[in-house]
């Protein structure tokens, strides 16, 4: 069964999953396959945001002509797998994985590289209260010294106490439940 294209006004730009059909017709894409964070490719100890950091936006069969229609690519989250319990956590930090992959060159396809770049947004996020999980599995994140680090995603704010014993003053523990 061969699809068609509906859009016929010659100015439109379409956002697709697959790029080769719509390039080849002379369209402007914006693409999302390879980056559909709910798809749960998780394996134990690898993070499924590399996947998404590896894939190439114009890693489809075309002409050169058409991969310079790919305007650029865009994160899809979808909710077969993904409710309020887990949006935040499934959605970052893959989607920072995406952004990086965007916004690099071709050739720049170095997890080892970027794995500090990404633990410190993912740090970052959880700062400000944003629940994003993981990017390597505890202790081995390159670029951050070992001392650094705890399992899993060690982020150094995570594990200051602000802790002030019952009569010592503090608001908080000298209230009345």
């Amino acid at each position: 069964m061969e699809r068609r294209l509906l859009c016929s006004a010659p100015k439109t730009d379409l956002k697709c999953w697959g790029g080769g059909q719509a390039t080849k017709a002379g369209y402007k894409v914006c693409l999302s396959g390879g980056w559909y964070l709910d798809s749960l490719k998780t394996t134990p100890g690898h993070f499924d945001g590399w996947d998404y950091y590896l894939q190439e936006p114009t890693d489809f069969e075309g002409t050169d002509a058409q991969k310079k229609l790919v305007m650029g690519g865009k994160a899809a989250m979808w909710g077969e797998h993904v409710d309020a319990t887990n949006l935040l956590s499934r959605t970052w930090p893959r989607a920072s994985c995406v952004a990086e992959r965007l916004w690099s060159p071709q050739s720049v396809k170095d997890e080892e590289a970027a794995k500090p770049r990404l633990h410190k947004f993912r740090c970052d996020m959880i700062a400000r209260g944003i629940p994003a999980e993981p990017i390597s599995p505890g202790g081995s994140i390159p670029g951050v010294p070992v001392q650094g680090q705890n399992a899993p995603g060690y982020c150094p704010h995570e594990y200051v106490f602000n802790y002030a014993p019952p009569g010592s003053g503090s608001p908080d523990q000298d209230r009345e439940l």
